[in-house]
């Protein structure tokens, strides 16, 4: 199910003057497919933090682990905007733009 474009997300200007994400049209309301970053798992690494893939559901490791499973994910299969698994999940980052968003919360 995709989600609905203007449910008040919102992304700080990226360097450079652009207004906005040009990704926030690819978020679904997905499911995480795991609890844990199975890449880190199946190598016995340890991770900082969870993050999901908000087009796929897809769950790998932050930029402060050493695998950093979610942004490989993003080079791989092009999926830009990952948000934390836990907490609030209304906080993003758009790794193709270079910016922090505001998102939709996913439904319970």
């Amino acid at each position: 199910m995709r989600v609905d474009g203007d449910v008040g997300w919102r992304g700080r200007p990226a360097v450079g003057g652009t207004s906005g994400c040009a990704h926030l049209g690819e978020l679904l309301d997905v499911r995480p497919l795991s609890g844990v970053c199975e890449a880190c798992a199946a190598g016995a690494l340890t991770w900082q933090a969870l993050l999901l893939c908000r087009t796929c559901g897809y769950v790998g490791c932050s930029d402060d682990s050493r695998g950093l499973h979610a942004r490989r994910h993003y080079e791989w299969v092009d999926h830009p905007i990952v948000s934390a698994l836990g907490g609030r999940g209304d906080r993003g980052w758009c790794y193709a733009d270079a910016m922090a968003l505001e998102l939709p919360l996913l439904r319970p």
